[in-house]
């Protein structure tokens, strides 16, 4: 497997909708290894879009262990063409980005979502989760959809500096 360059806004392939997956082969388990690859040695970093490595498909991978915020766990997550199916009431959170390295931002997300996906082999599962790692699939979820945080702050006063990990 291989660390991969994450790609920073403004790059096009942020803004664009993924495209569906229709294979399940060696080819899409590496790309997931090397997702996971990548998610593991970033500082911080609880959750990668393809998108985010440039490659325009729709996958994402999760993982929120021991990150302070977390209540539900449900390990890593390899989500495949995925769909947020239910969602409940709105909650303000603050996020950041791989993809926007200098801000973080104060912004809405549910507080549980309800997520169906493939995974590696092409088998359809769902979950349902809450808390932060809810806000961590609908963060990979937007990116899929050309969607960065900053697209969902409402005003220039929730959005901040990011604090630097050393």
């Amino acid at each position: 497997m291989a660390i991969r360059e994450v790609v920073s806004v403004p790059h096009p392939v942020l803004s664009r909708q993924a495209l569906e997956v229709n294979f399940f082969d060696e080819e899409l388990a590496k790309l997931v290894g090397d997702m996971c690859d990548t998610m593991v040695v970033s500082p911080g970093c609880v959750g990668l879009a393809a998108v985010q490595i440039g490659v325009p498909l729709a996958i994402f991978v999760a993982d929120v262990a021991g990150h302070k915020k977390t209540r539900s766990y449900n390990g890593l997550i390899v989500a495949i063409n995925p769909v947020i199916t239910a969602k409940s009431k709105p909650i303000k959170v603050r996020e950041g980005c791989m993809s926007v390295a200098d801000f973080t931002g104060a912004i809405e997300r549910f507080s549980n979502v309800t997520l169906r996906a493939q995974n590696c082999n092409g088998e359809i599962f769902e979950i349902e989760t809450d808390g932060f790692e809810a806000q961590a699939i609908q963060h990979e979820v937007d990116h899929l959809n050309g969607m960065v945080f900053l697209d969902r702050i409402m005003s220039p006063d929730n959005l901040y500096p990011r604090k630097r990990y050393l």
